[in-house]
């Protein structure tokens, strides 16, 4: 996470803790013009747009008053999804023995994730060992057929 992405987790946490959910990621990025703040929001039995909704009302004064973030950006609050990225070493734990598309800069790769390390994700096929130095993302793909 980059300096903006820690600092809202920081702020964000307590009140998303007390709503009942957990962060799973943030993320601060430029799409095209755009600056974009996601705040990716999980819970056990999932999350819908009413709960998105809610803790994007609670963040977005604290945000304001904080004022820390110096572009003019969008918040968007929502749920990682089905096919959620993998963002860190936590996520990929979480995901062994998931199906898994690894999007590589060149090229994908597909499989169940069976282990990692700091250098490399293994996938369920033994010829497929990919180095995480050429990963672009890897997200959750349970419709994925082998």
């Amino acid at each position: 996470m980059n300096n903006i992405e820690k600092k809202t987790y920081d702020f964000a946490l307590p009140f998303v803790q007390e709503a009942g959910y957990e962060i799973y990621w943030v993320q601060y990025i430029k799409e095209g013009p755009y600056w974009y703040l996601r705040v990716f929001i999980d819970k056990e039995s999932g999350v819908n747009i009413d709960d998105c909704e809610k803790i994007s009302k609670q963040i977005s004064p604290i945000l304001d008053e904080e004022d820390y973030i110096d572009e003019n950006y969008f918040l968007e609050v929502s749920s990682p999804g089905i096919e959620r990225e993998l963002f860190c070493e936590e996520h990929l734990t979480a995901a062994i023995g998931e199906k898994v598309r690894i999007s590589l800069f060149k090229g994908k790769a597909d499989g169940v994730i069976v282990a990692f390390d700091d250098e490399t994700i293994t996938l369920s096929d033994p010829d497929k060992v990919v180095q995480r130095s050429k990963v672009k993302s890897i997200r959750l793909k349970p419709d994925i057929v082998f």
